[in-house]
């Protein structure tokens, strides 16, 4: 069995003083007791929680899984024929300075993660982990980092991408539940794609949703997001 650790630079600090992910280079060989041998490395080193990330199952002693993402994509054409009549009701703009602790308050109700998942971690963990990656993304692509607001200027919403050469990633959508029911989140999504199909070339759309998120997976389902690029479980060992 070969396998390293290597630093989590991001979430070391947030969710743990010192956060290692853990690579295979191959995972046919791991039994599981393997785990032990791992541990033991991850202590030397210093780490507090080692996480893993495979794309299938793997049982190792030590190891508690904490859950299944399902990357699927989407023709971003596609997409826009099925969402680009839809009415712009809200109003939606890029998120400033000033909207951050509102975005904090809205991921409250932030739908159940891996590390929300995660009897170890206080829910003020996972906020402020989840704010640190939002406000990432908007300083990478502020302009793909958009709000939703009611007539009384309140932020109801988010939407936030990530853009790379040959695919544009559906990252981040929340919206209040009293507005679930509209087209809020249809609009989010509008906005971002008719940016994305104004200044990029790209026709791929991607997203990543946790397997027990029905509610998102059928929103992307209907908005045409149905080949399945791959399934990861994740996994963590505290130290």
């Amino acid at each position: 069995m070969k396998f390293k650790i290597e630093g989590n630079v991001f979430d070391s600090g947030i969710i743990a003083p010192k956060v290692g992910n853990l690579i295979f280079e191959d995972f046919s060989d791991i039994k599981l007791e393997d785990g032990e041998e791992i541990a033991n490395v991850a202590r030397d080193s210093g780490f507090k929680l080692v996480t893993l990330g495979a794309e299938k199952p793997v049982k190792l002693s030590g190891f508690t899984h904490m859950g299944i993402i399902r990357e699927v994509e989407a023709d971003a054409e596609n997409v826009w024929e099925r969402i680009k009549n839809i009415s712009n009701i809200f109003n939606v703009r890029s998120l400033g300075n000033n909207d951050w602790n509102h975005v904090k308050e809205l991921l409250k109700i932030y739908p159940s993660n891996r590390y929300s998942n995660d009897s170890n971690l206080k829910p003020e963990q996972v906020i402020i982990h989840k704010l640190a990656i939002l406000k990432h993304l908007a300083e990478q692509f502020p302009d793909y980092s958009l709000g939703l607001f009611s007539k009384e200027n309140e932020l109801m919403g988010f939407h936030f991408l990530r853009l790379f050469p040959d695919t544009v990633y559906l990252q981040e959508l929340l919206v209040k539940p009293n507005y679930r029911v509209g087209f809020a989140s249809l609009q989010l999504v509008k906005n971002n794609l008719e940016l994305i199909i104004k200044n990029t070339k790209t026709k791929k759309l991607a997203t990543r949703v946790y397997e027990d998120n029905n509610i998102s997976i059928n929103f992307f389902t209907k908005l045409g997001f149905g080949k399945l690029r791959k399934k990861e479980y994740y996994y963590h060992m505290w130290i």
